[in-house]
């Protein structure tokens, strides 16, 4: 009976470790699966992100997307990676997810950001040509169904093809008519008409600019963030529609009049110089042109 009594507590003791390393060996690779799943990475990122710990969180989403193969995990990597002060890894991230994905808004209308940002900074041609290049695709991408987003794309091209025509000496009435457009598709926006005055006003077109900030002070009398830049930028472009000698009126040319030289200065040396006195020489110096 004891016999009995000790297998049956041995059988039931290895049935029990059994059932506890199963329950084991089930978990590692539930935990296994759930790293090999994008999600898992994401929600890593996210927490990273939280933190403002951009280095990690795109190193998360760079995983995400390997594992994946989704361009949107991309987008999220290139702004991880701007926020970190990678500028080169953010264009890199936006530019990968569109080739493996076109049609993706917000990859196209991140990278156009930046690059606007950039060209604004440096003002070199070959980089107002990649933003020009990149709001194109943008409108290509768009087609006509989100009209804010298209008017910001007519506004970065309009931009770039003023900067690039004025670098090159050319005409910009191409550039005028995109800031026009992108200022109809989307009045709301302050921004655009305002850079269109302010450009009719570098361009020689004074009557147009003025105009156009009179009726946009007009519109925007009440206190606010549009009513300010309004009158901001109108502020910094004012003294063009002054004459150039000043505002109102012009400053006549005042002429000195001759002084009359001391008597006892002369061009011609003076053969008694020597025997002047210390002081009369010093006198004559400082009196004398």
């Amino acid at each position: 009976m004891a016999g009995k009594r000790i297998n049956k507590s041995i059988v039931v003791f290895l049935t029990l470790s059994l059932f506890v390393g199963m329950v084991i060996v089930s978990a590692i690779m539930l935990n296994q699966l759930q790293r090999r799943d994008p999600k898992y990475f994401i929600e890593m990122a996210e927490e990273a992100a939280q933190r403002q710990q951009w280095q990690p969180a795109a190193l998360y989403y760079k995983e995400a997307w390997q594992r994946s193969q989704d361009a949107s995990h991309l987008v999220h990597l290139g702004e991880m990676l701007l926020n970190n002060g990678d500028v080169r890894g953010a264009l890199g991230a936006w530019q990968l997810a569109l080739v493996h994905q076109p049609d993706l808004v917000k990859a196209h209308v991140s990278h156009l950001e930046l690059l606007l940002e950039v060209a604004r900074l440096n003002g070199r041609t070959k980089e107002w040509e990649d933003t020009r290049d990149a709001a194109v695709k943008l409108l290509e991408a768009l087609g006509e169904k989100t009209p804010q987003q298209i008017a910001y794309a007519h506004y970065a091209k309009g931009l770039a093809l003023l900067n690039i025509r004025r670098q090159r000496g050319e005409d910009v009435p191409i550039g005028l008519e995109e800031l026009r457009l992108a200022s109809e598709l989307d009045p709301e926006n302050t921004e655009y008409a305002v850079e269109l005055a302010a450009q009719y006003v570098r361009r020689d077109r004074v009557e147009d600019g003025k105009a156009l900030f009179q009726e946009l002070m007009t519109r925007h009398t009440q206190p606010g963030a549009s009513a300010s830049h309004v009158r901001l930028v109108y502020g910094s472009v004012t003294p063009r529609f002054w004459p150039k000698c000043g505002p109102g009126r012009c400053a006549t040319k005042r002429t000195r009049k001759p002084q009359p030289k001391p008597m006892h200065c002369s061009n011609k040396r003076n053969p008694f110089s020597k025997r002047r006195s210390r002081r009369i020489r010093m006198a004559t110096r400082h009196t004398c042109n």
